[in-house]
This record gives structure tokens, sequence and C-alpha cells, in this order.
């Protein structure tokens, strides 16, 4: 029979196990999967604590952070080309270079927020 060396901190006069699952990773978690985990934390309750008990959470909101940023970098990519916005436009109409590219990034992010971050009812 294996002893179990489970320790304890001490809140209050309670005691509370210091457990941690083994297989949890710990990345850091960015902008996309934040407000990802925020959403599921509202409105998918049960997902949520699934991925929270088993370990997953920090894995799961690490590969939606990736997907959210390479989604970005395709839209912002597109964008750039579809609305023209050069090195050219840059160098001559710096104004209008920032308007177009800060217009672009947020078509981009809206996208994201709507497929990735809250994405509808069906797709989760």
């Amino acid at each position: 029979m294996k002893k179990s060396n489970i320790t304890y901190t001490e809140i209050n006069g309670i005691l509370y196990p210091n457990l941690k699952l083994e297989n949890e990773t710990n990345y850091n978690i960015g902008k996309y999967g934040s407000l990802h985990e925020n959403f599921i934390k509202n409105n998918k309750r049960e997902l949520w604590f699934s991925l929270t008990a088993n370990g997953e959470l920090n894995e799961y909101l690490h590969n939606i952070d990736i997907s959210a940023h390479e989604m970005l970098d395709q839209l912002m990519e597109s964008y750039i080309k579809q609305y023209n916005i050069t090195e050219e436009l840059k160098q001559t109409n710096q104004l209008e270079w920032v308007r177009l590219m800060n217009m672009a990034n947020l078509m981009a992010e809206e996208v994201i927020f709507n497929e990735i971050v809250c994405p509808s009812q069906a797709k989760l």
C-alpha cells in the first residue's frame, strides 16, 4: 500500500490539501485565451469546470490563443491586400495608413471575437 504525503495549507483555521494535477501545463495565456476563459466560465460552466478539474484548461486556452493569433495574421494580410495598404501609402500619407491599419485590425478582431473567443452556441 502506497502512503501519500499530502501537505496542507491553513487558511482561517481550516486545512486545505495542496493538490496539483500531474498533467497540468503552465503556458502564459494571452488576450484571446483570457477572453475565451471568461466566456466559457460565464456561459459554458460545465466545459470550464471539466477542463479545470482535468487540468486541461491552461493548454486549451493556450491553443485558443494560438488559433486566434494565427487567424489575426491571416485576416490582417487579407485586409492589407484588399484595402491596398502599402508601404508607399505609409510614406506618402501616414494618417491614412494608420486609419486603414486600425480599421483592418478592428475588423479582424471582430471576426476573431465572433469565431473563436465567443463562438455561437452551435459551435461550442
